[in-house]
């Protein structure tokens, strides 16, 4: 029983690496720090992150404006909520567009 579960302890850990974090982030700066807080986290929370990074990427997809990696470990923003910040950014909108459309506004 020890040998499965220390199996499956080494799959889950390598489900989403600090290399693979960093790299699909793609701001590279203090990659020391932030692979340091990276391997103290859970793997339900490196899962988590690897589950959401994508949609973070996308709204943040300027890198300039992007967190630095430590800060988004540290702030735990996976854990936000990206629904509504369409709202306050230039993501495209389908409905605003369409009202838009219908009554003419530039």
């Amino acid at each position: 029983k020890d040998i499965t579960h220390s199996e499956n302890a080494s799959e889950s850990v390598t489900c989403f690496s600090f290399q693979e974090f960093f790299d699909t982030y793609n701001k590279k700066k203090d990659r020391k720090r932030a692979e340091t807080i990276y391997n103290k986290l859970s793997e339900k929370d490196r899962q988590a992150i690897k589950d959401t990074i994508h949609q973070y990427m996308s709204v943040h997809s300027d890198t300039q404006y992007r967190k630095y990696p430590t800060t988004y470990l540290n702030g735990r923003n996976w854990e936000d909520d990206l629904t509504d910040f369409s709202k306050t950014t230039n993501i495209p909108n389908p409905k605003k567009q369409e009202i838009e459309d219908q009554f003419g506004y530039a």
